[in-house]
């Protein structure tokens, strides 16, 4: 297989629960018509694809895809870089692949929720309660509770 791919931008920053794209370059530098399957390789493969998924290059000919990222909100994704590939298999030869790598970075979301039980003191000089904290967000939060 012949095919050179090239990812625009190294690294590509969303944020949870949002969007972002990247373009990727495919050329085919051969001297046969070249189709190609594209697909997202890594830990991003979850929340990312290529449009079209599918490309086909006469000779000596290139063309753009499109890779969009679309992470969930919540801890299910964590914050940080993760590196993927798009993945390039050729039509005609099955088998065949080509790789290019990049970094996308999610942002951090802190999203917390209180719950204080029970809601309202039962006697008069002395309450016992119980306060529970939940992080519905991608990362790890300091919490400070007075009394």
């Amino acid at each position: 297989m012949n095919v050179v791919l090239s990812i625009e931008q190294a690294e590509v920053v969303v944020d949870p629960g949002g969007t972002a794209q990247t373009t990727v370059r495919i050329v085919n530098p051969g001297n046969i018509v070249e189709g190609f399957n594209l697909e997202i390789v890594g830990e991003a493969s979850r929340w990312a694809q290529v449009l079209p998924a599918t490309v086909n290059l006469y000779k000596g000919s290139e063309t753009t895809v499109t890779v969009l990222f679309q992470p969930p909100a919540g801890p299910s994704t964590p914050a940080g870089p993760y590196t993927y590939g798009v993945k390039a298999v050729s039509l005609r030869e099955g088998v065949d692949s080509q790789v290019e790598e990049a970094v996308v970075v999610v942002g951090s979301q802190v999203r917390l929720t209180g719950e204080l039980r029970p809601s309202t003191r039962t006697s008069f000089r002395r309450g016992s309660f119980r306060l529970t904290v939940t992080s519905q967000g991608n990362s790890a939060a300091r919490v400070r509770v007075q009394a």
